[in-house]
């Protein structure tokens, strides 16, 4: 019975937790973008940096209902809220961090594929791609070369993207967690990266229609749900280390460095 009302209690205490997080989204995300947001941030006293201040007010809260319990009890209870606290607030984070290195890194995939498709074209035309004459020297292995490229470029988007709702859905009740304008810049991405896709395909196309390159440009692109499915897989991975991280962050950070440890073990087996 106290074993069941204990855990009553700690999950109460991750309720109130969540919804003090979801209410720090709700208000940060209003500002549009990190930019803004930390601007506005610096002007604030440290009590109100967002962490320090949910912490607060959920031990505040804790307290308050379980005023009389044994302090063993008490203190349990706010060790776990603050664990709480501190691992959704990492995840958002470090996926915040990840959104911004890989959103650079889109820009520049995005830039490499258009040029290396560009040079493709102007080496061999679509209407010298239909031949089945000598190619320029290095345009037969510049075409895979180009949709590999692009579909790394996707699969980085796709994966991004799921790696986002994964979260969202499994950690915020659903809810945003990443800022509009950097939500458009992923959307921004996708798109690029589709239209890429386009290119890759109808110049594969046209490649296949040479008897001398059909079997190998077979291979060039695989298929949309192929490519839907590795990115599961790899999202499904990104999620994972970055629970553990974060779960190892609020272990440790509320003085259980046993807790941190098993956690990063278990990710690393």
């Amino acid at each position: 019975m106290k074993t069941a009302m204990r855990r009553l209690q700690h999950a109460e205490a991750a309720l109130s937790s969540k919804h003090q997080v979801l209410n720090w989204l709700d208000h940060a995300l209003k500002f549009g973008s990190e930019e803004r947001y930390f601007q506005w941030l610096r002007k604030q006293p440290t009590c109100e940096l967002p962490r320090i201040k949910i912490i607060n007010a959920v031990t505040g809260d804790v307290r308050g209902r379980l005023k009389g319990q044994p302090p063993v009890v008490i203190e349990r209870a706010i060790r776990s809220t603050r664990q709480e606290v501190i691992f959704l607030t990492q995840l958002v984070i470090d996926l915040h961090v990840r959104m911004n290195a890989e959103c650079d890194l889109f820009d520049l995939q995005a830039a490499l594929c258009a040029r290396t498709l560009q040079v493709l074209v102007l080496a061999c035309s679509p209407s010298q791609q239909k031949e089945d004459n000598q190619a320029p020297e290095g345009t037969e292995a510049l075409v895979p070369l180009a949709c590999n490229q692009v579909q790394e470029f996707l699969l980085g988007v796709l994966c991004l993207e799921t790696t986002i709702k994964t979260l969202q859905d499994r950690y915020f009740d659903g809810r945003a967690v990443v800022f509009p304008r950097k939500s458009a810049t992923l959307a921004t991405a996708h798109e690029a990266a589709k239209v890429l896709e386009r290119e890759a395909r109808a110049i594969v196309g046209a490649w296949k229609d040479r008897p001398s390159q059909s079997a190998k440009m077979e291979e060039a692109l695989v298929g949309e749900e192929a490519l839907a499915k590795e990115a599961a897989a790899a999202a499904s991975s990104c999620v994972r280390s970055m629970t553990a991280l974060a779960k190892a962050e609020a272990y440790g950070a509320t003085d259980c460095p046993e807790q941190a440890r098993a956690v990063i073990d278990a990710a690393t087996r």
